[in-house]
């Protein structure tokens, strides 16, 4: 606070950077991602932790994809889509640093820093699996980061819209972490399920919070059809039921709803 006060427009999000590493990157419970979020919101208010730049690692910390040690190649990619999923959907100034669009590993400085490989240039070479250099399936992260940039290019709300908590794990069983980035006429909402993929889907559902304004809450009026924008794993479109939406939701997916157009 005392350095947005004086002035800066901008700084790194360090503290958030961490909780996208131990919640997804550990495959643990969402609530300390979600704790942070909203203790950051309530510190700065929703406008400066907008303005903050959120990473997943960058130059001065060993990359996401190095740091996992407990899960194989392809669990860790499961895992790192979903951070780049929250980079792009929580408030803040998505920054990416080179390589993280394809994967590429890197552990502590200097590995962090090793050169761009020639085959992240191409569509040729991200379709083959480089396992000394970057993560499996380096195709698949370079166009679900295309399809999140362009999301945020489409909806405002993902780039002005407040945030508003829907659901965390607390007590429940299910690890799921839900929430609404606001806009009237564009109201999105995002849901995480870090459970295990092996666990199977999760039955959830998210009812609207007091926090919402009058015009957000009309999201949740019984029979607005929402459409899921990303195409990973949750349901192509939902109705609202009995004020709740209403969803199936695999394990290490997550979801991008906006009202039906």
């Amino acid at each position: 606070v005392p350095y947005l006060d004086a002035g800066f427009d901008s700084l790194f999000n360090f503290p958030l950077m961490a909780e996208l590493g131990h919640v997804f990157g550990g495959g643990g419970s969402v609530n300390p991602l979600a704790s942070r979020v909203a203790e950051q919101a309530e510190v700065l208010g929703q406008a400066r932790l907008r303005a903050l730049t959120s990473f997943v690692d960058n130059h001065d910390v060993p990359r996401f994809t190095s740091a996992v040690v407990d899960a194989d190649p392809e669990e860790i990619h499961r895992r790192y889509l979903l951070a780049l999923g929250a980079l792009f959907t929580l408030p803040g100034i998505p920054m990416l640093y080179y390589g993280d669009e394809v994967g590429l590993l890197g552990a502590g400085d200097p590995d962090n820093r090793r050169d761009m490989p020639s085959w992240a240039f191409t569509d040729e070479g991200r379709a083959v699996d480089h396992p000394d250099d970057a993560l499996p399936g380096a195709d698949v992260t370079f166009a679900r980061v295309q399809q999140l940039i362009a999301l945020r290019r489409e909806h405002p709300a993902l780039v002005r819209g407040d945030y508003v908590e829907l659901w965390r794990k607390g007590g429940q069983a299910a690890n799921i972490f839900a929430f609404v980035r606001t806009d009237v006429a564009d109201p999105i909402v995002v849901a995480f399920n870090n459970g295990a993929e092996a666990a199977g889907p999760v039955d959830i559902r998210i009812a609207a919070n007091e926090a919402l304004s009058a015009a957000d809450l009309a999201l949740f009026t019984d029979g607005t059809e929402l459409v899921e924008l990303l195409g990973a794993g949750g349901p192509a479109a939902v109705t609202i039921t009995e004020g709740e939406l209403r969803l199936s939701l695999p394990g290490r997916t997550m979801a991008i709803y906006s009202r039906a157009r």
